[in-house]
């Protein structure tokens, strides 16, 4: 998956982001509860501290600005 990009809408644990970018794609995950942010945000911090090709955010799909802000995925 090296060169593709993957968005992770509602990711929970974000067990699906660290599988995606151990498998070498970007990964931008993103949840609206940020008890599941922090989550992602320790897992990507153990396996991944620092890595930009992996963003992680509090949003939410209902919000049509947001949504339009995220640009393109494969």
């Amino acid at each position: 998956m090296k060169d593709k990009t993957f968005l992770d809408i509602g990711s929970g644990s974000g067990i699906f982001s660290l599988a995606v970018r151990r498998l070498g794609a970007a990964v931008h995950s993103f949840d609206y509860n940020p008890d599941s942010v922090h989550c992602i945000q320790v897992l990507k911090d153990i396996y991944y501290p620092g890595d930009p090709a992996w963003t992680v955010e509090q949003g939410s799909v209902l919000d049509e600005e947001y949504l339009k802000g995220l640009g393109c995925y494969d």
